[in-house]
């Protein structure tokens, strides 16, 4: 899929701009991942992943960076709706 394959390139080092110059397609996870966090921010609802696919995806953090703050966040109870 056109998700999977940009996550692929991403993965290996490619920009997000070189990504989208060179797919004639729209990879939907891309705007998707900035509505959902508008969202989540809008609820008050923490997406400690969804925040850092943002930050791999618009804020120049690379896919070992995030990971790293992700494996390195405090510990919480998630709470059942």
């Amino acid at each position: 899929s056109r998700n999977r394959a940009a996550g692929e390139a991403i993965a290996r080092g490619r920009r997000l701009e070189e990504i989208l110059a060179g797919s004639r397609m729209v990879v939907e996870g891309i705007p998707a991942t900035q509505a959902v966090l508008r969202l989540a921010c809008l609820k008050g609802v923490e997406m400690p992943i969804a925040r850092q696919v943002h930050a791999v995806l618009f804020e120049d953090v690379s896919p070992q960076e995030g990971l790293a703050r992700l494996m390195g966040r405090e510990f919480t109870s998630e709470p059942w709706m």
